[in-house]
């Protein structure tokens, strides 16, 4: 239920920039976007050449225990649902600096903050939809016993898949 969209695959950060997924198996190709905890990242998995993104914790939190473990729990619990309506965590790890990191598939789409900035108003029936999916998701999510703690339109995607 969250992240960016469609760019360029060919698309990297400007000169100079250092890769903070480096030693891993995946390659970072730009920054989507950042909040308190973390970085997002659009990223490569070297060996298999697929897109993916990756979520990784700021370097100024690695001496934060408890938000290392809490980014860990993050990763794990999301990992075991299945669902349509939730991204697909894959894969998670630390990186050489001990950053603790995650996978997710990467989709194609937009954000729903992104659908809201260019549309008037959403057709009733679009609306009801988005909803509809919106809480299909996060009922897995709360069966599972979790909760999503940042419910808000830039962290709901709408896919195109």
């Amino acid at each position: 239920m969250e992240l960016e969209a469609r760019v360029d695959p060919d698309a990297a950060e400007p000169e100079g920039f250092q890769d903070p997924l480096e030693g891993t198996h995946y390659r970072a190709l730009r920054r989507l976007g950042k909040g308190a905890m973390g970085e997002v990242f659009e990223a490569e998995h070297r060996g298999l050449e697929r897109l993916v993104v990756v979520k990784l914790l700021h370097r100024k939190l690695v001496g934060n225990a408890d938000l290392v473990a809490r980014m860990v729990v993050e990763s794990k619990a999301p990992a075991k649902l299945d669902s349509p309506f939730l991204v697909k965590v894959t894969d998670s790890g630390l990186t050489k600096d001990g950053r603790p990191y995650y996978v997710m598939e990467r989709l194609d789409g937009r954000t729903l903050q992104d659908e809201l900035r260019e549309a008037v108003a959403l057709p009733v029936p679009d609306a009801i939809a988005i909803a509809r999916q919106l809480l299909l998701g996060l009922s897995v999510v709360h069966e599972a016993g979790l909760v999503h703690r940042d419910v808000k339109p830039a962290n709901v995607f709408c896919s195109r898949t």
